[in-house]
């Protein structure tokens, strides 16, 4: 738990410093979080509490970042 944690609050702050908008990205996803044994996507779809993932064209989509009582924060986020 505390890691996937650490993976929901890097992806916040990542948004927030953008304010509130943007794509993020963890380069080294794989190496840090690959005991989660997920995707980011995968990983953003568990987390409902938190991040709304919309599909878009192709393997891209948004995410909707919760910010507090029911409002949300759209973000985009474009495979490499």
């Amino acid at each position: 738990r505390r890691l996937a944690e650490e993976a929901v609050l890097e992806m916040e702050a990542q948004l927030r410093e953008k304010g509130g908008h943007g794509k993020v990205y963890i380069d080294d996803w794989r190496q840090r979080f690959g005991a989660l044994g997920v995707s980011m996507r995968d990983f953003l779809e568990s987390r409902p509490d938190r991040f709304t993932v919309i599909p878009g064209q192709g393997s891209a989509y948004s995410v909707s970042i919760l910010a507090g009582r029911g409002q949300s924060t759209q973000t985009s986020h474009q495979p490499a």
